[in-house]
């Protein structure tokens, strides 16, 4: 067991960085999506373009759609990323 701390924290930190990188993904994929995606709609819905100005509130208010739509989809992924964690951490271990 002593002999390989150094390799099972190495593989915890890679873990933990990769979870990093998913998450930030994850949340700024959807954040980005629900925001453009709602400006797009509210645009068709108007015989006009819309100025920057109505373009960006509209952008704004998907924003926050998206937080709230994309908070569940993170809480779920950051509760599966903490319990893989620990099993990973048990399994190198138990080695």
């Amino acid at each position: 067991m002593k002999r390989n701390n150094g390799r099972i924290d190495y593989l915890l930190k890679m873990a933990r960085i990769e979870n990093i990188f998913v998450f930030v993904a994850v949340t700024g994929f959807s954040l980005m999506f629900f925001s453009a995606f709602f400006a797009e709609v509210v645009s068709l819905f108007y015989s006009a373009k819309l100025d920057r100005l109505h373009y960006a509130f509209f952008w704004l208010i998907g924003f926050v759609i998206g937080v709230s739509v994309g908070m569940r989809w993170i809480l779920t992924l950051a509760i599966s990323l903490i319990a893989n964690y620990d099993k990973t951490k048990k399994a190198l271990e138990a080695e």
